[in-house]
């Protein structure tokens, strides 16, 4: 026979839902632990190298300089596309050098197109932004003795007069011919009544039975390097013989 609930039951049981409840609460209110991905901000450090990228892309982008193609009796190169129109030097003594874009005191006036012989072509591009930065381009029929390193030096020492000096020469393999590296320095005046000033180039040289090829990048530190990797990437040499790609 079953035993009819008390008060003192009724009792039991109401303070066990209460205390239930109690603990319930109390479970609400401790702080929960943080998930994976909050204890380590992955969701902030994803988004943060999202934006970092994107800055290195476009940072590359717009300070990347857009290139042209040179392509004269057979020599290519790659050139910043932004630089002045190609100028050609007056022929000038062996002295204190000038820079090669001072033309009469008027650093971009162009020399008669008939400065040099004919068989001969010299041209100099430059930056707008810098006249010491430029491409000279030189393509004249090769030395008859082909003593190639020795014919540079005569013409450096016609160019620079004796205020020039080697830092490094060496034989670099470019697009599957060997070049004549030449790095020099050599003193210039931006104008006549100057105080000379250093420069610094870097000279790449080849020949064949056709023609000499001599292209300078001149510049400084860190500008100078890219233009001499620019030079090393892009240079070549193609026969006349050979269809122009």
């Amino acid at each position: 026979m079953s035993r009819r609930p008390t008060h003192d039951d009724e009792d039991e049981d109401l303070e066990r839902e209460e205390a239930k409840a109690a603990l319930e609460r109390a479970r609400d209110a401790m702080p929960r632990a943080p998930s994976f991905w909050q204890q380590h901000d992955l969701g902030v450090v994803i988004f943060a190298l999202a934006v970092f990228a994107g800055g290195v892309l476009a940072h590359r982008r717009l300070t990347t300089p857009s290139l042209m193609s040179f392509d004269r009796d057979g020599l290519h190169f790659q050139r910043p596309a932004g630089w002045l129109p190609g100028i050609r030097p007056e022929p000038r003594p062996a002295a204190l050098a000038e820079t090669a874009v001072n033309f009469g005191g008027n650093p971009l006036a162009e020399a008669p197109i008939d400065a040099s012989p004919q068989d001969e072509f010299h041209e100099i591009y430059v930056s707008p932004r810098d006249a010491r930065r430029r491409i000279e381009v030189k393509i004249t029929p090769p030395p008859l003795y082909k003593n190639l390193s020795g014919a540079l030096s005569v013409a450096r020492m016609a160019q620079y007069g004796e205020m020039y000096w080697v830092r490094d020469s060496e034989i670099v393999s470019i697009g599957k011919r060997d070049w004549l590296r030449t790095e020099f320095r050599y003193a210039f005046k931006i104008d006549k009544g100057g105080s000379p000033q250093i420069a610094e180039a870097a000279e790449f040289a080849t020949m064949n039975e056709d023609h000499l090829y001599v292209v300078v990048a001149h510049g400084e530190g860190r500008e100078l390097l890219e233009m001499r990797a620019l030079l090393r990437d892009s240079l070549k040499v193609q026969a006349l013989s050979e269809p122009q790609p």
